[in-house]
């Protein structure tokens, strides 16, 4: 997933396979990779198809490494910028994460 990443960053599929990444990073116990990967996601393309997904995910590798503060932000960006998918797609996701 790596080398996909590096060899092909403009791919329409480069949303979904940072977000991969990072969930891998996740469950390997890598936390800090993991949440280099979710946040590149996410800067990279707010519109992405996976953007809201890696800042679930960022909230989740931050709470992890105990940085409440930045998961926290995290959610809150999530909350305040995809409002319908957290209502939606990710809303047992999102209050599971939130819980904590």
């Amino acid at each position: 997933m790596t080398k996909f990443v590096t060899v092909y960053p403009k791919a329409k599929q480069i949303s979904l396979a940072r977000n991969l990444l990072g969930r891998a990073y996740l469950e390997d116990g890598k936390p800090g990779t993991a949440a280099q990967w979710f946040l590149q996601n996410y800067l990279g393309d707010k519109q992405g198809e996976r953007a809201p997904d890696s800042l679930l995910y960022l909230g989740v590798a931050m709470t992890r490494i105990n940085d409440t503060k930045r998961a926290c932000g995290a959610f809150a960006e999530l909350r305040d910028a995809y409002p319908d998918q957290i209502a939606g797609r990710l809303k047992g996701a999102y209050e599971s994460a939130i819980k904590g």
